[in-house]
């Protein structure tokens, strides 16, 4: 179960975190916008940077996770200490940043879904992730965002189950039936939580929760590598 005190504090300030209605069509902030892809794009940490997301990532989803094995073969001018250099960078703009996205508030909604079966939960975190390309999605807020994904993968796994035993809030509606929307248009596989056949919107695929052995074995190697991972308020749920 998440922090009692956390989640409180992240639905107090999570207004803050949701961009101003005309964001994304004012003038001005569209040239400032393009402007600032542009410029990013010449740049070539940006490659290294999406590498270090990964890296992180995958880090935190598993303590068997080695960075050296995870270069090999990839990746051959890069030096791995240069990696773990922009990772310590990365983690501590987001602890200054202490960013509130709707992964804060997964732990808090999924028990009441995981009564009527549940979801493998990176189902819910890649409804999450592209929904945050979408602009009619930006006006929600990230509490909003994650109940919603919530919603609509209930929607699509058990049917006939989301009016009769989910509580919709007002107003949330129409955000929910946009990612129902968003999960067919994309493709986004909702796979039940007691490996039952995938909902008709997914392909034929479950995913094991068990760790593998070949894991097992990493996790020495692992654990030399790891950076701390200290970001507090940021944290994604594992799948």
């Amino acid at each position: 179960m998440p922090n009692a005190e956390a989640v409180s504090y992240y639905f107090q300030v999570e207004h803050h975190f949701v961009p101003a209605k005309n964001f994304y069509s004012d003038p001005t902030n569209l040239r400032i916008r393009k402007l600032a892809v542009s410029s990013i794009a010449k740049v070539l940490d940006v490659s290294l940077t999406a590498i270090c997301c990964l890296t992180i990532a995958a880090k935190k989803r598993t303590k068997s996770f080695s960075l050296t094995s995870f270069m090999e073969g990839r990746f051959v001018d890069i030096k791995v200490e240069i990696l773990m250099k922009i990772e310590h960078l990365i983690l501590s703009a987001l602890d200054d940043i202490k960013p509130v996205t709707p992964f804060c508030f997964l732990d808090h909604f999924y028990p009441q879904f995981k009564s009527i079966g549940g979801f493998k939960r990176h189902c819910i975190n890649e409804i999450i992730v592209q929904a945050q390309g979408e602009d009619k999605f930006m006006e929600y807020k990230p509490s909003e965002i994650a109940l919603a994904s919530f919603l609509a993968a209930t929607h699509i796994a058990y049917p006939s189950r989301i009016i009769a035993s989910i509580p919709i809030p007002e107003g949330l509606t129409n955000c929910y039936r946009g990612l129902v929307d968003l999960c067919h248009n994309k493709g986004i596989k909702i796979v039940r939580a007691k490996l039952e056949t995938p909902s008709p919107s997914s392909a034929n695929e479950t995913e094991t929760e068990t760790e593998t052995e070949s894991d097992k074995q990493g996790q020495a190697t692992g654990k030399e590598e790891d950076t701390k991972l200290h970001v507090s308020t940021s944290e994604t749920i594992e799948s």
